[in-house]
């Protein structure tokens, strides 16, 4: 996967909206709002990782407030249609086996990305009404089901100027697109679920992850999947592809996440990328660098990626 997010050098937040389709890189991927991997068995981390957490608790990760039986069952085609559009080659199942909460859930549990449902209420205000999400970073099902807009958004350091445009925003979402955006940040193992509390039986300071230290190293292994396992850097960049599509028969939208790693250590022996890299680190205000839980490492951060400069490309295939 190719996606290298922060290509101006600057770290932003903003909308961001490109149309589904435009060419970042991916290939026929950029096409697609469910991508699985450009070989078969690409999608098993992913998967593992829903199965994983399911046994584990599964509300903690599947979520409904207000998930209206129409909209849940226009949704719910929505995602067959397009998946059987877009993957003739598989088989889904549109059945609710014993264990699932519902057809959404059982579709969600097909897919590598995690999906959420917005839509509007009784007045007008535009709340999280499903959840699936099984890949949180540092985030929960439980804390923003239910949530309006510029709640579940207030907490995200550099917010402000989207939030003051939400209306306008939700109009775009609601009644135009499909749309593509991209978020980014620095993670210390690829683990896909950091859910923001720690299972039973695991340590907190093992779970949360965010801890930069350049020595290369194996990583504690855990029961949830990650992604790039055999990899010793000791960072990554955690990169979520976000489609928005809109429903405005029912004055909502589904927005997916996926999210990919690109392993440190190829990002730090490009010189472009590795210039780039520092450039955005270097442009994060404070408030991002607590939101991001960087506040403390960036500095050893930006020395490990210098002491990189001009050792060349190294191949690599991040995921």
């Amino acid at each position: 996967m190719v996606y290298f997010v922060p290509k101006r050098g600057v770290y932003e937040v903003a909308a961001g909206l490109s149309p589904l389709g435009t060419d970042h890189g991916a290939g026929v991927l950029d096409q697609q709002v469910f991508q699985f991997g450009r070989a078969p068995g690409d999608e098993e981390p992913w998967l593992r990782n829903k199965q994983v957490g399911r046994a584990e608790q599964l509300d903690r990760y599947v979520r409904t407030a207000g998930f209206e039986p129409a909209l849940e069952q226009s949704v719910c085609d929505w995602m067959l249609d397009r998946l059987r559009t877009e993957h003739t080659g598989r088989q889904f199942d549109d059945g609710v086996p014993l264990g699932f909460a519902g057809r959404f859930d059982h579709l969600c549990s097909q897919v590598c990305e995690d999906v959420a449902v917005m839509a509007e209420d009784a007045s007008g205000t535009s709340r999280v009404v499903a959840l699936s999400l099984f890949a949180p970073n540092h985030w929960s099902a439980e804390d923003k089901v239910g949530g309006d807009f510029r709640a579940i958004h207030a907490p995200v350091a550099g917010m402000q100027r989207i939030l003051a445009t939400t209306e306008a925003l939700l109009d775009v979402l609601v009644h135009r697109g499909p749309f593509v955006r991209f978020a980014w940040g620095i993670a210390t193992d690829t683990r896909l679920n950091h859910h923001p509390v720690a299972p039973r039986g695991v340590e907190e300071a093992q779970w949360q992850g965010r801890s930069f230290d350049p020595v290369p190293r194996t990583r504690l292994q855990l029961p949830w999947p990650e992604v790039l396992p055999q990899s010793t850097a000791p960072l990554f960049l955690r990169v979520e592809r976000q489609v928005l599509v809109g429903l405005p028969r029912h004055r909502a939208f589904v927005f997916t996440i996926r999210t990919w790693f690109l392993d440190g250590d190829a990002v730090r022996a490009d010189p472009e990328q590795n210039r780039l890299l520092c450039s955005a680190l270097e442009s994060m205000s404070p408030e991002v660098l607590r939101y991001k839980g960087l506040e403390r490492s960036r500095g050893a951060i930006l020395v490990w990626l210098r002491e990189g400069r001009g050792a060349g490309p190294k191949k690599s295939d991040p995921a």
